[in-house]
């Protein structure tokens, strides 16, 4: 079912005001300054050991790194970050093009950092970048 999303309106489902589901939830926090900075630096450092090919560790410092930038984003109010722009976009991600472009993406990015391989690593960022144009219509900024 396509959403609407529109600048200083509600999120309406069939006229009524709906809540947002645990993934939209999980989404906005994750998507909260505090939260992309903690993860940004768990990010590169998740890099660093997967390309030392130290896959154990890279995956633990993505995982903390994940963990305490979702603790850092608790105290979020989620229903009136979801109707600000930030919020909105943050929404779009969820878009099954986006998503799916996110993945195949990361998948490369891990493959090409694992690899030492530059051109694998600059296709994965770029179908990652390329797959946030999916959704764009339903945003009016």
């Amino acid at each position: 079912m396509p959403k609407n999303i529109y600048q200083n309106e509600e999120i309406q489902f069939y006229g009524k005001e709906r809540t947002l589901n645990g993934l939209e939830e999980y989404t906005l926090r994750h998507m909260h300054p505090r939260s992309l900075f903690i993860d940004s630096v768990g990010m590169i450092w998740s890099l660093y050991y997967l390309w030392n090919h130290n896959w154990s560790l890279a995956l633990g410092m993505a995982v903390i790194g994940r963990i305490i930038a979702y603790l850092a984003s608790l105290g979020l109010d989620t229903e009136k970050m979801s109707r600000t722009t930030w919020g909105k976009i943050a929404l779009l991600h969820l878009n099954p093009i986006n998503m799916t472009m996110q993945i195949f993406g990361l998948v490369l990015i891990v493959y090409g950092v694992w690899q030492h391989s530059v051109e694998a690593s600059l296709i994965g960022i770029s179908c990652i970048l390329l797959g946030h144009l999916a959704g764009w219509k339903n945003v009016t900024i």
